[in-house]
């Protein structure tokens, strides 16, 4: 990102060195496109985003009977993201559990993640923020715990 600013700088600093106005302009003008670089960094992903994934996510885990009667189980998956929304590196279970459906229950959510990819619907702005996501599978409700 700051490569970024840098460079929009530069293309901002050389259309001013070719366009008479006041040198207070021309660093308002940086001042603007890096407090608009700064936003965009600053900004998760929109809770509409999330939903979307959720739902996807959702939609794709095959869920198998005895699972989803299991109380308490829960499979943690780290999800690594390219920027264009497919995945940069296999799924992976970080949580462990001694109950006998866990290794089934952890086996359909990394299915769950690999049948949903790509999640091209996730803004490429926000990228830095999306791009790992861990998400808690649980048969009860599906949620991105705080980490």
């Amino acid at each position: 990102m700051h490569k970024a600013a840098s460079i929009a700088g530069f293309a901002v600093w050389l259309a001013a060195a070719f366009t008479p106005q006041p040198a207070f302009a021309e660093d308002q003008h940086i001042r603007d496109i890096e407090e608009r670089l700064s936003r965009l960094r600053r900004e998760p992903p929109t809770v509409d985003d999330l939903d979307k994934l959720v739902q996807r996510l959702t939609g794709c885990w095959d869920i198998a009977p005895e699972i989803a009667k299991t109380p308490g189980l829960v499979v943690t998956v780290r999800i690594d993201l390219k920027r264009d929304g497919s995945l940069a590196a296999p799924p992976v279970v970080i949580n462990h559990s001694e109950n006998p459906l866990f290794n089934k229950a952890a086996e359909s959510a990394i299915r769950a993640v690999r049948k949903c990819a790509p999640f091209g619907f996730l803004p490429a702005a926000t990228y830095e923020q999306w791009k790992a996501l861990v998400v808690d599978f649980d048969p009860h409700t599906l949620v991105f715990p705080p980490h």
